[in-house]
């Protein structure tokens, strides 16, 4: 193999994981997003909710796990479910929920595709949570519910 080969080859797999890491990154939208939520629960006669870190770090996990392995699930690779991974992470609980999307253009976006569904509409509603997180990696968004105690 020449040098000049060799050189393509490196900068090719060089180009490949930096596009790789970059489609995993993820933000976190919560900030953003908590008065677009709240809105829409004051609407329905919900009481507002927060941004929580832990809830913001169990949703930016999930989608990690689904962006470097390549599925889309509320199960996770490992075949946790969402109630499991929150107890892993001590996340003690009364209520928990998880809403997952793909294909999304905006947050604004992945909210309407929640309310116009049933169950997801349901858990972004619910009266009992408190608080939230809420990521995108690339056009996934997880957003996670909950009321800390019991």
């Amino acid at each position: 193999m020449n040098y000049f080969a060799i050189v393509w080859l490196f900068c090719a797999v060089l180009m490949l994981e930096t596009h790789a890491a970059s489609a995993q990154s993820t933000s976190n939208q919560g900030p953003a997003a908590q008065d677009a939520i709240n809105t829409l629960r004051a609407q329905r006669g919900r009481a507002a909710i927060h941004v929580n870190k832990a809830l913001t770090d169990l949703a930016a996990a999930h989608a990690k796990d689904m962006a470097k392995n390549d599925f889309f699930s509320h199960k996770g690779s490992n075949g946790s479910l969402p109630h499991q991974r929150a107890k892993r992470a001590g996340y003690r609980y009364c209520t928990f929920a998880e809403n997952i999307s793909k294909g999304n253009t905006s947050v604004s976006n992945a909210l309407e595709r929640w309310m116009a569904s049933g169950p997801h509409r349901k858990n972004l509603l619910n009266a009992r949570v408190t608080e939230f997180g809420l990521v995108r990696s690339g056009d996934v968004y997880v957003l996670v519910l909950g009321q800390p105690g019991c």
